[in-house]
């Protein structure tokens, strides 16, 4: 199990259109993105959202697309070590879609602006302290989604997902994830056969459609 220190002070991000691998610029959650409407609430969480087609329908806080099912985009990325040994987190039990469940290595949505590669690297970077590795794509587009109308969710994702190899330390972001452990791939398949509700759906879909290494 791995685990590292609580960061302080506002959660930032990576700037868009810099270096995703090796940026030092941050542009912290409570900036609005160029071009949105006046009124936001600048310390909000914002999400673009599409329509059933796939059309863009403008720009939605979280709790709203989330209570709503609004279509809006994440990626999944699958880390691995040399060893074929791929990093499980549970995510953090105050998580407001499946709190407390196993899940993908990384997953993360995507900022206005953003394109799905350079979500990959970002999240490699917030989530697990990675700079290095590089995330080659599984698959193309996929629409996962989630309905837990007993707690007000309705999740409805556009998905992209990627995999990568690191054998470098890695440091997980507490806020985000409660606990890191590295799982041979068939414990994984055997796990999330026996029992499925201790995973996420994200990460069933993924071993269900990807052609995982």
């Amino acid at each position: 199990m791995i685990r590292r220190g609580m960061r302080m002070g506002v959660r930032c991000r990576a700037a868009i259109g810099a270096d995703p691998i090796r940026s030092a610029k941050v542009s912290c959650a409570r900036d609005v993105p160029a071009g949105a409407a006046s009124g936001i609430d600048t310390l909000t969480e914002y999400f673009e959202t599409f329509d059933e087609q796939g059309r863009p329908a403008g720009l939605a806080a979280r709790p709203r697309v989330h209570r709503d099912g609004l279509w809006h985009r994440a990626v999944h990325i699958w880390l691995f070590r040399s060893d074929g040994r791929v990093y499980v987190q549970r995510r953090a039990p105050d998580k407001d879609v499946s709190p407390d469940r196993l899940d993908v290595s990384v997953g993360e949505h995507l900022q206005p602006g953003e394109d799905f590669r350079a979500a990959a690297y970002r999240g490699l970077s917030e989530e697990l302290g990675v700079v290095d590795a590089k995330p080659i794509e599984l698959g193309g587009e996929r629409r996962v989604t989630q309905h837990r109308p007993e707690i007000g969710i309705h999740d409805r994702e556009i998905q992209r997902a990627f995999h990568a190899v690191y054998d470098g330390e890695v440091e997980p972001e507490p806020s985000e994830i409660a606990a890191l452990e590295l799982w041979t791939m068939d414990r994984l398949r055997a796990e999330a056969g026996r029992s499925p509700d201790a995973f996420t759906p994200g990460l069933r879909a993924d071993l269900a459609d990807l052609d995982l290494p």
